[in-house]
């Protein structure tokens, strides 16, 4: 069964054909072949081809499957065992990492991995076949009023209207974000100076949010000279820093690296 889609032109509710999915005024968007659904428009694009790409999609792909992330992916499993949504969306979901690991700890709920690039969506489609994701716009959920129960940011961007438009009342979100410790040895490789600056919740999502559970989680982690580069190049310290400092990054692997990262667990206001 279908999560509850809506029209990203009309936001009349779609509905399955034989090709994919249509809504009352005729808009279609055809299935791809790996399974998923792309409901980007075009005329909301402001690229081509926007979100990662396809360098990065691989990078994320290579390093996440490695494992070395695994304490955050463990985390958010427990959670999404505790929590049992009937409807969870993570936004920016990237190649499906986080996302497979909350659906496996579901019993009866879906959740709907959602991301800009079309690239990430294939690949989460390859590896997780069996799962629900979108091509699609944080500032244009394709979701009516208040249908989702759980909401997921980890590592990206949001729109805090949206947010507080699709989730319901006393709906959850999952916010996660990189502590000033992050890959610290990483950053100090790439750049002259490394600034430090401590991860605080948004003023804005203390406005809305009732504040359930905070955690920050911090291990460390040993990465031969390609696992350091493919984590490089999914983030956009390698991407920001000057070719000679990535040039010369690239040339070695890490003994020791520090993972810290800052997560809330946290409940819609009425």
């Amino acid at each position: 069964m279908l999560p509850p889609y809506s029209c990203p032109l009309c936001k009349h509710p779609l509905y399955a054909n034989q090709q994919g999915l249509s809504c009352v005024n005729g808009h279609q968007f055809d299935r791809a072949r790996q399974g998923y659904f792309n409901l980007l428009p075009v005329q909301h694009k402001k690229s081509k081809q926007p979100g990662d790409n396809l360098e990065m999609v691989r990078a994320r792909r290579d390093f996440l499957q490695s494992g070395h992330y695994q304490p955050l992916a463990k985390w958010l499993h427990q959670l999404s065992q505790q929590l049992q949504p009937q409807l969870a969306l993570d936004i920016g979901c990237g190649e499906g990492y986080y996302s497979h690991h909350m659906q496996q700890g579901l019993q009866s709920g879906q959740l709907v991995g959602l991301d800009i690039s079309k690239e990430m969506i294939r690949l989460a489609s390859k590896q997780y076949p069996k799962q629900n994701w979108l091509v699609g716009s944080s500032k244009l959920l394709p979701f009516d009023d208040q249908q989702i129960d759980l909401l997921c940011c980890i590592f990206s961007f949001y729109q805090l209207d949206e947010l507080l438009r699709v989730l319901k009342p006393g709906g959850q979100l999952i916010w996660v974000n990189a502590d000033q410790r992050h890959l610290w040895q990483l950053r100090e490789r790439l750049y002259p100076e490394v600034h430090t600056k401590e991860c605080s919740l948004p003023a804005e999502l203390i406005q809305h949010f009732h504040i359930q559970k905070q955690e920050s989680l911090h291990w460390q982690i040993q990465l031969n000279k390609d696992q350091a580069l493919a984590l490089m190049k999914m983030t956009p310290h390698y991407w920001r820093a000057k070719k000679e400092r990535r040039e010369q990054a690239s040339q070695g692997g890490f003994d020791k690296l520090e993972v810290a990262v800052k997560t809330w667990l946290m409940t819609k206001l009425a």
